[in-house]
């Protein structure tokens, strides 16, 4: 994943942007009644007014017992959420228009939490509890990326209304970090282009001294079709036919103007398609664009450096 600082924002009024790690404190936390704890205080307003009525000295000392009850667990859904440390937000490397999953890691701080609800926007959330002392596993929540580019991450929603779900405690957490969304590639694309450059072997490879009838010693895994089946028979000794032919090009050259007559998002998109069946076949490729050369490789690292390029392309 490839996460950018934004540059800061000189509007006014700004809205709060959070950096990780933080704490929620009083200020982060809302809290309001939910429909049951509505509920719950119309049933103790008419209570108290028909104890009030009576004159029942029962009942009015039982409606102020539940009201302290219903006070508590204000309290206590308040604290479920009190002095929460967000530790870090991290997403394995997305694509545009597929799906892809954030992590987020929370830690307790010395205290248990109940039941709590963690979204990013209308993804679905994910319910969970903490331990006091133990450092709990990053939870996943999967996001999802329309288009290329530089992408903020989505606003952060926690929520609780734990213990009688008469309050709902939330606080909502906007951060400032960027991800790089790779480009999807081209939907059944066509196969790797054949300006493949035949130059130094980028691979270690097994290249006999061919005799003139084409034949070589045999080697374990060479197929049955390759065996020579008729020198077998006369001198009982093993060989296979080969053909300097049949290797494939060592290294592969892409190149923005491989894709010319395409729009421009068709162009990224075949590219980053062929960069795709490139490393699945192994081959050491470069990648050549209009703002940036990038020499031949096959590691991961030169595909994502490959795919970073693609979209950061204007």
């Amino acid at each position: 994943m490839t996460i950018q600082p934004p540059a800061p924002d000189r509007r006014w009024p700004v809205r709060r942007q959070d950096r990780t790690p933080l704490r929620l404190d009083r200020r982060r936390i809302y809290i309001v009644p939910s429909r049951a704890g509505m509920g719950w205080a119309a049933l103790l307003a008419t209570m108290f007014f028909g104890a009030l009525n009576y004159m029942n000295n029962a009942a009015l000392l039982l409606t102020c017992e539940l009201a302290t009850s219903m006070a508590l667990t204000m309290v206590l859904s308040f604290r479920n959420l009190y002095w929460l440390e967000l530790q870090s937000v991290s997403c394995r490397q997305a694509v545009a228009g597929e799906p892809a999953m954030l992590q987020v890691q929370l830690a307790s701080s010395g205290r248990r939490r109940h039941r709590l609800q963690l979204d990013a926007g209308l993804q679905p959330s994910a319910w969970f509890g903490l331990a006091a002392n133990l450092r709990p596993e990053p939870i996943s929540l999967p996001v999802r990326f329309p288009s290329r580019g530089w992408h903020a991450l989505p606003p952060l929603q926690l929520r609780t209304r734990w213990p009688l779900g008469l309050f709902t405690a939330w606080a909502r957490l906007r951060l400032t970090e960027k991800i790089l969304v790779w480009p999807a590639a081209e939907p059944a694309g066509p196969p790797l282009p054949m300006q493949a450059q035949h130059l130094q072997p980028s691979l270690p490879q097994h290249r006999p001294t061919h005799s003139p009838d084409m034949l070589r010693k045999y080697r374990p895994g060479d197929p049955p079709t390759h065996i020579a089946w008729k020198l077998l028979a006369r001198s009982g000794e093993w060989h296979a036919k080969t053909s300097p032919a049949s290797h494939p090009p060592d290294q592969l050259a892409l190149h923005w103007s491989l894709t010319e007559g395409l729009p421009h998002e068709a162009r990224i998109a075949r590219l980053a398609h062929w960069l795709h069946q490139a490393r699945q076949s192994g081959l050491a490729y470069s990648l050549e664009l209009p703002t940036l050369n990038l020499p031949a490789g096959r590691d991961d690292r030169h595909y994502a450096s490959c795919m970073n390029a693609l979209a950061c392309l204007p």
